[in-house]
């Protein structure tokens, strides 16, 4: 507290705005609003946006616009799940692909061989070999 009342103090209200960003905190939305802050609004433009994330190299994006889907109430299909981990794999968020893998098993899609080897692909890439092993041990057993 006493840091937020010496920067008010010695640069003004201004610095202060400037270093926290102005917030909207208003509880309703207009429809305008709430077309700014989804990602997309069907399946098919969820999947062109996970492939944009992933082409302009921001895999750290891919979470949020997976849970943006979600509360958009858009089941994601296969393909999605394919385009997350691709995603994280070329952005070497290993705990983001398992993370994706884990919700794909919730929502009863069954990985297939190539998705494993996404999977092992990125254990490799992030020098963490101990997950391949279990990822392999697990798909062949």
């Amino acid at each position: 507290m006493k840091l937020i009342q010496s920067i008010i103090v010695q640069h003004g209200r201004s610095s202060l705005v400037r270093l926290i960003g102005v917030r909207n905190f208003s509880a309703a939305a207009t429809p305008e609003q709430y077309d700014r802050r989804n990602y997309a609004i069907n399946l098919a433009e969820y999947n062109t946006v996970f492939s944009s994330l992933t082409s302009q190299r921001k895999a750290f994006l891919l979470r949020d616009a997976y849970n943006d889907m979600l509360l958009d109430g858009i089941q994601p299909s296969r393909e999605s799940f394919h385009s997350l981990i691709i995603g994280s794999m070329k952005g070497a968020r290993l705990q983001d692909a398992f993370y994706f893998r884990d919700q794909m098993k919730a929502m009863g899609l069954v990985p297939d061989v190539a998705l494993y080897n996404f999977l092992i692909s990125l254990c490799g890439k992030c020098g963490n070999s101990e997950p391949a092993i279990r990822v392999r041990f697990h798909f062949y057993n």
